[in-house]
């Protein structure tokens, strides 16, 4: 299991349309705006879905960048 804190930069001529795109990530529950920045805590199975969701992250139009604040991983526990 891997759960982190991140810090998504969003653009802010598109913000509306990607926030509406983070919201449909699943295992991301996004937190408060602070100017273009949004927290966030992404919740994933294993480690090789979190490397598949920072992926999708990016990919999201007007999400241009990620920051891990913290990240908590726990191989063991399923």
């Amino acid at each position: 299991m891997a759960i982190g804190g991140l810090v998504i930069g969003v653009d802010p001529a598109m913000e509306t349309t990607a926030v509406e795109s983070l919201r449909q990530v699943s295992g991301l529950s996004l937190g408060v705006r602070r100017g273009g920045r949004w927290s966030a805590v992404l919740e994933t199975t294993n480690a090789a879905q979190w490397r598949q969701a920072e992926d999708t992250l990016l990919a999201i139009p007007g999400v241009v960048d990620i920051e891990v604040a913290c990240i908590h991983y726990d191989e063991d526990v399923a």
